[in-house]
């Protein structure tokens, strides 16, 4: 059962939720994914996770609570694994069809199942599942009249009402945040392929001021066994630019089939939908100064007339992302960018080393400014979405009296 904080207060009961509901699950209509595909329509399709399509033959036509049979994110405190359904809808068989009896508020059934821990009931080790016959057993709590569960319903529906408008203001204020990457970077590269730049300034190709994919020198060398660091895609953070997973293998095992690179090397994703979403990095803290990653990443090793941060931060414009990606080649699903397309692309560099290191130093320090705010507001959307789960507990925790 749940956490055993509260006694029941006055007039409250612990029933069974087979007592206060009808489970439907017979009238469902069992149909494989092709067969769905073949009857999109105009009505709602749920399954355990909520609405997920449309289809145009339908089951019900009132108002139900689903829960999920299988499939569903049970164990979670954030996810919900009830969902209110009302007009024409089809459910697929992975969700169980609430029907409220008589003297039971459809609204307090689905706030008492919405983010019910339903762990302790699961069966089935390798795709978890709440069999009807269990379900009918969870405890629910009821207050003493129908009156009290409409009540009650009511103020939580005001509460999660609240609640979704302060979440969509804080997604609000990180979808801000995150343009303001963009932004900052556009105040230093407003330019266009071979727009005029500002005096002093200058194009240069790619090709000409770094290394683009180097090899490994002829005299290296490194004992097999040797700790070597391994960059793979996913160790790329996608929002800050960063390596945020420090992994080292032997030497012996990443030596072949893997992009090798040096530490200072920029590393820029070459296949959709990574190169899209940002996932380029400096290599730096590399073991002994070396490392292997993703045969997707291109390398970018800058000449001694260019800072590697320069590099970096112009490959994560908005812009040269966009010329990149209608630069693809392949086939769907496997969309590269092109090595000749990173050899001829077109930078351009401030009249002096000094300048570089200038305006790269300014932007370090306002990108570290904007991933604080990110990470502050990434902490605060947390918080709101612990909130259900806050609100719910005030009503739904008690021990068993």
């Amino acid at each position: 059962m749940r956490d055993k904080k509260r006694k029941l207060p006055e007039g409250w009961r612990c029933v069974t939720l087979g007592n206060i509901v009808e489970f439907l699950d017979h009238m469902r209509i069992p149909v494989n994914e092709q067969e769905r595909k073949k009857r999109v329509g105009p009505y709602p399709y749920y399954g355990a996770t909520g609405q997920v399509g449309w289809i145009d033959d339908y089951i019900f036509d009132e108002d139900l609570v689903l829960l999920a049979e299988d499939g569903g994110p049970f164990g979670s405190k954030t996810n919900p694994i009830a969902y209110k359904i009302s007009g024409k809808s089809w459910v697929n068989n992975h969700a169980h069809v609430l029907r409220p009896r008589q003297g039971t508020d459809l609204n307090y059934v689905f706030y008492s199942l919405m983010l019910y821990d339903v762990t302790p009931y699961i069966s089935g080790s390798t795709r978890g599942k709440l069999n009807q016959e269990i379900a009918r057993s969870l405890p629910i709590f009821l207050p003493p009249t129908l009156d009290d569960q409409t009540r009650i319903a009511n103020e939580l529906e005001r509460k999660m009402n609240e609640v979704e408008k302060m979440q969509q203001a804080a997604i609000r204020r990180k979808e801000a945040i995150s343009a303001m990457q963009g932004a900052i970077l556009r105040e230093v590269f407003p330019y266009r392929e071979g727009d005029k730049l500002s005096e002093g300034w200058r194009w240069e190709k790619l090709r000409d001021i770094c290394f683009i994919n180097p090899t490994k020198r002829k005299d290296f060398f490194r004992e097999p066994n040797s700790q070597t660091s391994f960059v793979p895609m996913e160790a790329v953070d996608e929002l800050t630019g960063r390596i945020t997973k420090r992994i080292t293998r032997p030497y012996w095992e990443i030596s072949k089939g893997y992009t090798f690179f040096e530490e200072g090397d920029v590393l820029f994703a070459k296949i959709t939908p990574c190169m899209q979403n940002g996932k380029s990095a400096i290599a730096q803290h590399l073991v002994d100064g070396v490392g292997f990653g993703s045969t997707e990443f291109h390398v970018l090793r800058p000449k001694s007339d260019v800072k590697k941060e320069w590099i970096y931060f112009f490959i994560r414009t908005a812009e040269f992302r966009k010329r990149a990606e209608e630069h693809f080649e392949g086939s769907a699903g496997q969309l590269r960018v092109p090595t000749d397309f990173i050899e001829n692309s077109l930078i351009p560099l401030p009249p002096a080393l000094d300048d570089q290191i200038r305006i790269a130093t300014e932007l370090e320090r306002k990108m570290a400014e904007v991933e604080k705010m990110r990470q502050a507001a990434d902490k605060e959307l947390e918080a709101i979405e612990a909130l259900p789960g806050a609100i719910l507990r005030e009503v739904f925790d008690f021990a068993s009296s």
